[in-house]
């Protein structure tokens, strides 16, 4: 472009000085001073006409022509005076442009404009006042649903699973604090998992505390038998608890009314319930209190049956008691290790009824063989338990000789069961 406007200023110096442009061929400069004329490329001076031979005096400025400050020698290009080839529009590039943090200058299209980062709003449009966006408030995280934490930090946020779970916070699994160890629970006491997230630790029959720390109690318990002795008592006391016996119903249903008990147990290897016991123990198993229930002659009455949720049929001869290897609880190793089976004598007419399931619970120990039907029945959320067999007929014998008949031992860890 500066060379196009050179010419049109030689055109026009030539008007002005007539002949003086065609008589270059003589070698006599009309209107050219000599002197710069001959000077070198690097001593032109910068108000006369670049490479043309053109003093800056020889042109007219007053006449309509050009001035000769307007063009410029130095660089071919025009001044600032003028237009500036030189320099691109200003609005295109983000030089000397200056923006509020967080906001950061970016080029849109074809201007600079100062432009909120990720993780803020625009409320002004011209990032002059960012605001943060808590992701956490509005839901937009992507922390996990169940377990993560969200938190909210300056244009971000981060996930991190809570308490009692496991992970990077985005996807979080329950953590089974009594499987792995690190629940913390007394050793007299019973870790149950609670999931999502927590555990729960509870202090086992006879003792009392927060789970963490368990000392002896004063837990007690109403033993109701009908004939001859029981092993309960040893059961109850070897537990730290208080036994209260009777095998009198009218004064079983008085203690029951007047006490709060921990459990009750019926132990009835040779005659009839009383008259309103079984109404009481559906009060109790409604509440949720823990019963364990031995009857000999429970085949007879569907009622009970119903009551304590399972079915019978009724056997007259002892078959050993065997731990079930599918059950959910090993009802043989709960506190004390019991002696797998448990062997007693043929010492009643009628031994017992094999159980079967009416409703929830699970079987927990089993006749003949760990595969034989069901010996041991755990219902109503363990707060029930049921014994197919006669406690009677095996309470003398201590298989694992460790000086504690097993009935006791399995009676003891049917009160931890049931209690917990």
């Amino acid at each position: 472009m500066a060379r196009g406007l050179i010419a049109v200023v030689v055109l026009a110096a030539c008007l002005v000085v007539g002949a003086g442009c065609a008589s270059g061929g003589s070698g006599r400069r009309t209107g050219v001073d000599a002197a710069r004329a001959d000077a070198g490329p690097g001593e032109r001076d910068a108000g006369a006409v670049d490479a043309s031979g053109l003093d800056a005096g020889s042109l007219d400025a007053g006449g309509g022509g050009f001035d000769a400050g307007a063009i410029d020698a130095g660089g071919g290009g025009l001044d600032a005076g003028g237009l500036d080839a030189g320099r691109p529009d200003a609005g295109s590039t983000c030089v000397g442009v200056t923006c509020t943090a967080p906001a950061t200058c970016a080029v849109v299209g074809t201007m600079a404009r100062c432009v909120c980062p990720m993780g803020y709003s625009d409320p002004t449009g011209d990032g002059s006042a960012c605001a943060d966006v808590n992701e956490c408030t509005l839901g937009t995280d992507d922390c996990a649903p169940t377990g993560s934490t969200c938190t909210n930090t300056p244009g971000s946020f981060t996930c991190a699973c809570a308490m009692g779970y496991a992970g990077d916070g985005r996807a979080c699994m329950d953590v089974d604090e009594c499987a792995m160890g690190t629940a913390g629970c007394s050793p007299l006491a019973t870790c149950t998992n609670v999931p999502p997230g927590s555990f729960t630790c509870t202090c086992m029959a006879g003792y009392v505390g927060d789970g963490r720390t368990c000392t002896a109690g004063s837990g007690r318990a109403l033993i109701y038998y009908d004939s001859g002795d029981t092993v309960a008592d040893e059961a109850v006391m070897a537990l730290g608890m208080t036994p209260t016996l009777t095998t009198d119903g009218t004064t079983f249903n008085t203690m029951f009314d007047a006490g709060s008990w921990d459990v009750v147990i019926l132990d009835v290897p040779g005659s009839a319930l009383p008259a309103g016991m079984t109404t009481r123990l559906a009060t109790r198993i409604a509440a949720g209190r823990g019963v364990i229930f031995n009857w000999w002659d429970l085949d007879t009455d569907a009622a009970t049956q119903a009551m304590l949720g399972v079915s019978t049929v009724s056997y007259d001869a002892w078959r050993n008691v065997y731990a079930d290897p599918a059950s959910p609880t090993n009802l043989f190793t709960v506190r004390e290790t019991v002696p797998s089976p448990i062997t007693g004598s043929d010492m009643a007419g009628d031994n017992g009824d094999a159980l079967t399931l009416t409703g929830s619970g699970f079987i927990a120990a089993r006749l003949d063989s760990a595969a034989g039907p069901g010996a041991i029945a755990v219902t109503h959320a363990n707060r029930v338990l049921v014994n197919g067999f006669l406690p009677w007929d095996c309470r003398t014998a201590d298989t694992d000789a460790d000086g504690r008949l097993d009935m006791v031992e399995l009676y003891m860890n049917e009160i931890v069961l049931v209690t917990r």
